[in-house]
């Protein structure tokens, strides 16, 4: 761990709650431009602080956010690419497991932050999701 880690992150939840706020911050404002989950960060925070989101739901949420702010992490930030690809599965996982409490409020908030200028893995899942196309007829032009 790095000096001062344990002093850093273990004061009350409210004192836990700013720590993970400010890193998030700072974190996003160095990562505008370079990794595609910036909308979707702030799309789990805004719903971790929701007071309609369940406990259970704002702590994966805040642990999740939390992974992409601390300064340990399994793949350093400072490896070109790969650097934040742990962090997009830690987000993408949250979203996958706990995206249904993520409302449309949550996700103008976030637009609203950055101008709603950057990429997000929740437009990219939602319009991938969307309802199956037929598969095109057979050869020979008839329907089964």
């Amino acid at each position: 761990m790095k000096p001062g880690f344990q002093d850093r992150y273990t004061g009350t939840h409210a004192e836990n709650v700013s720590t993970v706020q400010n890193g998030l911050w700072n974190a996003l404002r160095a990562s505008v431009g370079k990794i595609g989950f910036v909308n979707d960060a702030l799309a789990l925070w805004f719903c971790a602080k929701d007071e309609n989101t369940p406990g259970y739901v704002k702590a994966a949420l805040f642990a999740a956010l939390a992974y992409f702010v601390l300064p340990i992490d399994l793949v350093s930030d400072a490896v070109p690419i790969a650097g934040y690809a742990d962090d997009a599965a830690v987000i993408s996982s949250a979203l996958y497991m706990f995206g249904s409490y993520v409302t449309d409020e949550h996700r103008r908030q976030a637009n609203a932050v950055f101008g709603g200028a950057l990429p997000s893995l929740l437009t990219c899942a939602s319009s991938s999701s969307s309802t199956p196309q037929q598969p095109p007829p057979p050869a020979g032009g008839r329907h089964a």
